[in-house]
């Protein structure tokens, strides 16, 4: 089925998709994502195996191969710079900060009931990752991280889109400190843990809650975690 709506943002989009929705999982992919053919079984896979969980699934997203030629796209790729694959444990559950909609099933009333995303954002940065945090101030939502489950970002990112990107990053950010404050205190990003932990990005810890990691959690490791 195919919807069409004025033009209001992209947290707008997605909430008129959310209404018309009838089934009990949600899945959300990004515009240019390319989904392999086993995407949609590996997600109906695990959502088999925790069907009544407090659980979204994400997935892995992938380069394909004809863009990793050029050095930038593989770096991107590799790296942390876009996302943080080559750190995720695979199965393992984590914090608000990976819920990522590019490539992630979560079960559509607790969506319903955490009012669906905010429509202050002006772009697709942050407005995902800031309805996770209502998910997991409301219901305990977690998000487990599935490898297997890839799909593929069908497009390259020059130098300079990259720099655009993390500028509308920087507006989106912006826009979540009057949207949500206190999401925006417990970011897990960047500087945002304790000081006194030693741990200067907490991108990866899987502590409760997600925005506090010393020596006290089971996922510490100061080499690890510390850049």
């Amino acid at each position: 089925m195919g919807l069409t709506k004025d033009h209001a943002g992209p947290a707008a989009a997605r909430n008129h998709a959310i209404e018309h929705a009838r089934g009990r999982w949600l899945v959300f992919y990004d515009d240019d994502a390319r989904v392999e053919p086993d995407t949609i079984p590996g997600h109906l896979a695990a959502i088999r195996a925790e069907p009544d969980a407090a659980i979204a699934h994400l997935g892995r997203v992938d380069w394909p191969d004809e863009l990793l030629d050029a050095p930038w796209s593989r770096l991107l790729a590799e790296s942390s710079m876009l996302f943080f694959w080559d750190r995720m444990v695979d199965r393992q559950t984590y914090g608000f900060r990976h819920f990522w909609t590019t490539n992630l099933s979560v079960p559509r009333e607790l969506v319903h009931l955490a009012g669906g995303f905010d429509e202050g954002f002006p772009t697709a940065i942050h407005e995902d990752i800031e309805l996770g945090w209502r998910l997991q101030e409301r219901f305990g939502l977690r998000v487990r991280v599935h490898q297997g489950i890839r799909c593929l970002h069908d497009h390259g990112l020059s130098v300079n889109d990259y720099f655009a990107r993390e500028h509308k990053s920087g507006r989106s950010a912006l826009a979540a400190r009057t949207i949500n404050p206190p999401r925006s205190t417990m970011r897990c990003g960047r500087g945002s843990v304790t000081p006194q932990a030693g741990c200067r990005r907490c991108m990866i810890c899987s502590c409760q809650p997600p925005a506090v990691c010393s020596s006290s959690c089971r996922d510490w490791n100061p080499h690890r975690h510390a850049r």
